[in-house]
C-alpha cells in the first residue's frame, strides 16, 4: 500500500513539473513573439515616416504632410520646385545661361505669364543707361536667346516701388531691347513692354526699376 502511494505521489510530482515546463515554454514563446512584434512595428514606422515628413500646422492634427505630395499645401512661390516639366525647363535654361557666361545677378521663376528671368534695377541700369556690367549681361543673354529663338517680352515696371514712371519704364525696356538686337537677337523676337502705374515724380523718367525678360516659345 505504501509502495502504491509513493508511486502515485511520484506521478503527481512529475505531472506538476511537466505542467510548469509547459507554462514556462508558453510564456517564453509569448515573450519572444511580443519582442519580434515590437521590432517589426518599429521597422515599419521607420520605413513609413521619412525625415522630410512634417505635421500640419493645426495642433489637433498630426497627419504627415509629404514634401512630394501634390495635394499637400505649399505656400512657396514657384521659382521652381525642381520637379516636373517646368523644373526641367528652368534647370535647362539656367545651364544654357551659365554656358553663355551669365551666372549671377538674376532670378528665374515661373508664373502665369510664363518663364521669367528677372534682373534688379542696379544689375543692368544706372542713370538711364546700361552699365558696363549690365551691357555684358545683356550681351550674354542675347547669345542665349539668339540660339534658342524664343520671343522675349522685355518688361520694365513703373510705380513708386521701382522709382520709375511710365516714360522711364518704356525708355528702359527699349534700351535693353535694342541691346539684345545688337547682341544678335532677331528684332521679331524682342517685344519691349512698360507696365505698372503712373508715377508723377520729377525724377520719374529715371528707369531705376528692375527688368523682367518673359520668355515665350
Amino acid at each position: 500500500m505504501t509502495h502504491r502511494n509513493g508511486e502515485r505521489n511520484g506521478w503527481v510530482g512529475q505531472d506538476l513539473a511537466d505542467s510548469w515546463l509547459v507554462i514556462f515554454a508558453d510564456l517564453l514563446t509569448l515573450l519572444i513573439t511580443l519582442f519580434v512584434l515590437m521590432l517589426s512595428m518599429n521597422a515599419l514606422k521607420a520605413g513609413m515616416v521619412p525625415p522630410s515628413a512634417k505635421t500640419t500646422g493645426n495642433p489637433g492634427l498630426t497627419t504627415p504632410v509629404w514634401e512630394g505630395d501634390p495635394e499637400a499645401p505649399d505656400d512657396r512661390m514657384v521659382p521652381l520646385d525642381g520637379i516636373g516639366e517646368v523644373g526641367a525647363r528652368v534647370a535647362q535654361m539656367r545651364i544654357g545661361l551659365n554656358r553663355d557666361g551669365l551666372t549671377g545677378g538674376f532670378e528665374i521663376y515661373h508664373d502665369r505669364r510664363g518663364m521669367v528671368l528677372r534682373f534688379g534695377g542696379a544689375a543692368l541700369l544706372a542713370d538711364g543707361r546700361l552699365t558696363r556690367s549690365g551691357a555684358l549681361r545683356v550681351e550674354r543673354l542675347g547669345a542665349y536667346l539668339a540660339r534658342s529663338g524664343q520671343v522675349v517680352a522685355v518688361t520694365a515696371v513703373a510705380g513708386p516701388e521701382t522709382g520709375a514712371g511710365w516714360a522711364g519704364a518704356a525708355q528702359a525696356a527699349a534700351l535693353v531691347g535694342n541691346a539684345l538686337v545688337r547682341a544678335g537677337v532677331a528684332p521679331a523676337q524682342v517685344v519691349p513692354v512698360a507696365r505698372g502705374i503712373p508715377y508723377p515724380d520729377p525724377l520719374s523718367t529715371r528707369p531705376s526699376g528692375g527688368i523682367e525678360f518673359i520668355l515665350h516659345d
